[in-house]
């Protein structure tokens, strides 16, 4: 059923493309699997391999999980609410004292 699948997005003229991922093997060993990884294992037709493009570790690899790059983001953007608060107090403030002065 996944081959004829595959198979009919072919027909269609579209392809795949793939990105290697960072698998944990056990609690000691990751391994970096890249599309030539799964290929070398898998049951699909070398006719339907083709459709597969794959991405190289060097043009796509980030050692970072998803939950740590929104983490990362959420504490970026904190930061930058943070520092523009902090501007428009400082506005404010100067504002406010110059109103004073005259």
């Amino acid at each position: 059923a996944m081959v004829a699948a595959i198979a009919e997005i072919a027909a269609l003229g579209c392809r795949f493309l793939v990105a290697g991922r960072l698998v944990k093997m056990d609690q000691e060993k990751e391994l970096f699997l890249t599309l030539d990884d799964i290929l070398a294992t898998s049951a699909l037709p070398p006719s339907l391999r083709g459709m597969f493009i794959g991405l190289t570790s060097d043009e796509f690899r980030v050692d970072l999980s998803s939950t740590q790059i929104r983490a990362q983001m959420a504490a970026q953007a904190a930061q930058a609410a943070a520092q523009e608060a902090e501007a428009a107090v400082r506005g404010e403030h100067r504002g406010h004292a110059r109103g004073t002065a005259h």
